[in-house]
């Protein structure tokens, strides 16, 4: 994915195989797309250059409509997958195991697999990539370019961009939401640190030994990348599968290709997929108006806290898509030694939970302790200190959770080569693992913390 893809202006030259493809890729050729001019006459300078501005702001603008209302669909899903699969007597204790997984495993199909030809990415996504990358050749400037209409012109680049963009809110809205990096690397340290629920209810002669703890966080550690690696790959499988099925489904009227099936296995005309663009841009900025009015108005409901993670949940994806677009960069044709704006997203967002947690679950802080007397120092924190509860928790399954990521991350782990990717994935878990036990194990280790992880919240 990130490690092996390659720029516009050398990838033509290069005799490697197509790579998996990711969202930045794909936008980044979109954009030169915009950027480009699509004549060449000195008259009209000015005008091309005002139109190619307002194009490419339409176009930023449609992207960051698409991540907003897929961010929402995948916190939603995060946090219902975290509260059903959390239960008594459940042999995988940590509920965010499963919401990686399924959003690894929606990476995969999206992605497209392997299988034809040879070997290379399939799916809608190839297609929309190479697609992209044939207008952005067709639409370079030349000494004596071809006469084309407009018209021809903004249908070429219509189908590309909007699959461009769809994919977009897909993958880095819907599963970079839907997985959680640093709600994964929490559930390692409360594994460590035997706060882990169920087992923080337990009495504590039923605790564990630190050799337990130790092992408990070495699980977590192997069985989350493990099942996200096989998920990612399951998806990819499963996309590769039902591209051959449908290229065998020929569904015939009086000898001739049924229309029905026609429009089943083909891209969806301009003006609908122009359509289905705008009724996302306005769904998604009303209904992140209303969830906002919604957490305001509604004080006395339990589930608060969701509401919040919605408002803020945006925030983080956009600062997520907007770092991976920045440091993600291909020099050359030659990846970086690790993806590094995966790998800072993933760290500051460990380190920004670490510190919502321990403002959480601190004794002295009256305003900030989750019960509404004030928590266990008495002195009355209120309905501000439940509040802010809700809100710190928001924080970490919201902005937090869709700050980080691991559907990317495991992406660019099967991309890169055996080494690298050991070094990789070895580089982030270490980070992250110091940052929680540094910020996390200061206070949880203290006398001025909560009794246990669950207490009061």
């Amino acid at each position: 994915m990130v490690g092996q893809a390659h720029d516009l202006d050398t990838e033509a030259d290069a005799p490697t195989p197509t790579p998996t493809l990711d969202a930045v890729d794909i936008v980044d050729a979109v954009d030169t797309i915009d950027a480009r001019p699509l004549e060449s006459n000195s008259n009209s300078n000015t005008t091309t250059t005002t139109t190619t501005a307002t194009a490419t702001l339409a176009h930023h603008l449609t992207i960051i409509s698409h991540l907003i209302f897929f961010s929402f669909l995948g916190t939603l899903a995060r946090i219902g997958l975290q509260r059903w699969t959390t239960y008594t007597g459940a042999p995988v204790v940590t509920g965010v195991v499963w919401a990686n997984v399924a959003g690894c495993f929606a990476m995969g199909v999206l992605s497209g697999g392997g299988g034809g030809n040879g070997g290379n990415s399939g799916g809608a996504v190839a297609s929309a990539a190479a697609a992209t990358r044939a207008t952005a050749t067709a639409t370079r400037p030349t000494k004596h370019p071809p006469k084309t209409t407009p018209t021809t012109t903004t249908n070429i680049k219509t189908k590309p961009q909007t699959a461009a963009v769809f994919y977009i809110g897909a993958t880095t809205g819907f599963c970079g939401c839907l997985t959680s990096f640093s709600a994964f690397m929490r559930d390692v340290f409360l594994a460590m640190a035997d706060d882990l629920p169920p087992y923080s209810s337990y009495p504590l002669s039923f605790r564990r030994g630190a050799l337990d703890r130790i092992m408990a966080a070495l699980a977590l550690l192997l069985l989350t990348p493990c099942l996200s690696l096989a998920a990612l790959q399951g998806g990819r499988h499963l996309a590769a599968g039902w591209a051959h099925v449908r290229g065998r489904v020929r569904v015939r009227v009086r000898g001739r290709p049924s229309v029905v099936a026609h429009r089943l296995v083909s891209p969806s005309s301009s003006s609908a997929a122009a359509v289905a663009a705008a009724a996302v841009m306005l769904l998604a900025w009303c209904s992140w108006l209303a969830i906002l009015l919604l957490a305001i108005l509604l004080r006395l409901t339990p589930h608060r806290d969701i509401l919040f993670s919605l408002v803020l949940a945006p925030l983080g994806c956009l600062a997520r898509y907007y770092t991976l677009r920045r440091f993600n960069h291909h020099h050359h044709g030659r990846p970086g030694i690790v993806p590094r704006g995966t790998l800072a997203v993933n760290v500051l967002g460990t380190l920004l939970l670490g510190v919502a947690w321990d403002l959480q679950h601190a004794r002295g802080l009256r305003l900030l302790t989750c019960s509404g007397s004030g928590g266990a120092g008495g002195g009355g924190g209120g309905a501000g200190g439940v509040v802010a509860c809700q809100m710190l928790q928001a924080v970490q399954d919201g902005f937090c959770g869709a700050l980080t990521t691991v559907s990317t991350w495991v992406c660019e782990l099967s991309a890169l080569r055996t080494a690298r990717a050991y070094r990789y994935a070895g580089l982030t878990l270490l980070l992250a693992l110091l940052m929680v036990i540094v910020v996390m194990g200061g206070l949880c280790w203290s006398s001025s913390s909560e009794a246990g992880a669950g207490a009061g919240c």
